[in-house]
């Protein structure tokens, strides 16, 4: 399970959308509504974003 980094809904990783950056890290999201509205604004979200690409549970 992982976790949305934009809404913090709680997904499937293989239910996820993907965004794959250049340096092939993977981003995972609930939705495509939740991608698009990370990548308008990136810069907001990168510290939710674990190094996996994903926002960890703990």
């Amino acid at each position: 399970m992982i976790q949305d980094p934009v809404c913090g809904t709680i997904i499937k990783k293989e239910e996820a959308v993907t965004l794959t950056l250049e340096n092939n890290k993977k981003i995972y999201f609930c939705s495509r509504k939740c991608m698009l509205i990370f990548l308008k604004n990136p810069d907001k979200y990168v510290g939710k974003v674990h190094l996996h690409g994903t926002y960890p549970l703990v």
